[in-house]
C-alpha cells in the first residue's frame, strides 16, 4: 500500500492511498469425505476405515485492488471533505478429492488418485462517492453533514457461467437488476458545549455494510480516507454484509475536576438484513430480515498519576440478527502507564 499527502495552501490538502492486496489459504483434510461406492470396495478387499474416506483439499485465493481519494479544504466556520473509494476483489475457491490407489487395492506403483477441481469464483467490486462538512455555528456549537453514494456489484448471487459451485450464493442476495445496488447515505450530527467542562453528541446516519469476499481471511477495503464516524459514532459494525441500517446516537462527555472524564453513549440501529430464502418453485430469492441492534456504554477514565491511568468501562449491547437474539454484557478494568519518552504499556 502506498499514500500520498500534498499541501496545496494553507486550509487546503490533497490526500491519495492505493493497496494491492492478495492472500492464498490452502487446508487439507484427511479422511474428510465418506465415499459409499469406495467403501465397499474397501470392505470387499478387507480394508477398514479410513479406507473409503476421500481426502479433500481447498484452496482460495483473494486478490483486490483500492484506490481512494480526497480533498480537505475550510472556508471560514467551514470544513470540507469529498473524494472517491474504489474497490475490486476476486475470489477463487477449488475444492479436490482424492486418495491413493494402494489404499483398496494392492499395486506396485500406487498413483494419487484425484478427481478434476470444483472451481467457484465470486467477482465484487464497489464505489464509493461522499461529501462530508462540520460548520462551527457558535463557539460551542458544531453542525455536521454528509452525503454518501454507494455502488455495490456482486456476480455471486445465482449460479452462472462463472460460478460452477454456487454454494455461497446464498449469503449475497444483491437486490436490483444486474447484480448490483446502489444508495445515498446520508449523514447528520450536533456536537454542542454547554458549558467547557460537558459536551454534547448526537449523530443520525444511514449505512450500509459493505460487501466481503472471503471472510476475514478475504478481499476487503480498508478505509483510509472515507469518512467512517460522525462525532465518534461509527457509521458501520461489524454486521452480516449488506445489512441496512439507520442509527440513533447520543452521548455525554463529563470532566470532573482535574483527574476524572466519564463518557456515556447510548444508540439504536433500525436495521434491514438481506438474506436469501426459497420460493414456491425452489429458487432462491431476496428477502428482508428487520432485526435492531441497541446499547449503552459508559467509560470512566481516572488519572492515578500524572503518567498512570485507570480506565473502567461497562457496555451493553442487544442484537436480533439472522442467527440468534443476544443480550451482551461486556465489563472491563486496565491501567495505562505512559512515560513523557514515549514508553507505554
Amino acid at each position: 500500500e502506498v499514500g500520498y499527502h500534498h499541501r496545496l495552501r494553507p486550509g487546503s490538502e490533497l490526500m491519495f492511498y492505493f493497496a494491492g492486496r492478495t492472500t492464498e489459504i490452502v487446508n487439507d483434510d484427511l479422511n474428510a469425505v465418506f465415499s459409499p461406492s469406495l467403501f465397499r470396495q474397501c470392505r470387499f478387499a478387507g480394508k477398514p476405515p479410513p479406507c473409503g474416506f476421500l481426502d479433500r483439499r481447498t484452496s482460495s485465493k483473494t486478490p483486490n485492488l483500492t484506490f481512494q481519494a480526497a480533498h480537505y479544504f475550510k472556508v471560514d466556520d467551514f470544513d470540507f471533505k469529498y473524494g472517491v473509494d474504489f474497490f475490486g476483489g476476486r475470489r477463487n475457491d477449488e475444492l479436490w478429492i482424492y486418495y491413493r490407489e494402494d489404499e483398496v487395492f494392492p499395486v506396485e506403483d500406487p498413483e494419487l488418485i484425484v478427481q478434476d477441481p470444483i472451481v467457484d469464483r465470486q467477482d465484487l467490486s464497489y464505489r464509493t462517492f461522499f461529501f462530508h462538512s462540520n460548520y462551527r455555528a457558535r463557539s460551542n456549537l458544531v453542525l455536521t453533514g454528509g452525503l454518501n453514494y454507494e455502488w455495490s456489484n456482486d456476480d455471486n448471487v445465482f449460479i452462472g457461467e462463472s460460478d460452477v459451485v454456487g454454494a455461497d450464493d446464498q449469503f449475497n442476495p444483491i437486490f436490483g437488476e444486474n447484480n448490483s445496488d446502489w444508495r445515498l447515505n446520508p449523514q447528520f450530527g450536533v456536537l454542542y458545549n454547554p458549558v467547557e467542562s460537558s459536551t454534547l453528541r448526537a449523530a443520525v446516519m444511514r449505512s450500509r455494510q459493505p460487501l466481503v469476499a472471503g471472510g476475514s481471511g478475504g478481499a476487503f477495503s480498508r478505509e483510509r480516507l472515507v469518512p467512517v464516524h460522525v462525532n465518534g459514532f461509527l457509521s458501520t459494525l461489524n454486521e452480516i454484509e449488506l445489512s441496512r441500517s439507520w442509527s440513533y446516537n447520543l452521548g455525554w462527555d463529563q470532566r470532573i475536576g482535574r483527574r476524572s472524564f466519564i463518557r456515556t453513549t447510548a444508540f439504536w440501529r433500525d436495521r434491514e438484513i438481506p438474506h436469501a430464502d426459497t420460493n414456491p418453485l425452489g429458487m432462491p430469492e431476496p428477502q428482508l430480515f428487520e432485526g435492531d441492534l441497541y446499547g449503552a456504554g459508559v467509560v470512566w477514565n481516572q488519572f492515578v498519576h500524572r503518567q498512570v491511568t485507570l480506565v473502567t468501562a461497562y457496555n451493553f449491547t442487544q442484537d436480533e440478527d439472522l442467527f440468534s437474539f443476544r443480550k451482551n454484557h461486556e465489563g472491563s478494568v486496565s491501567l495505562y502507564y505512559i512515560n513523557p519518552r514515549g514508553v507505554f504499556f
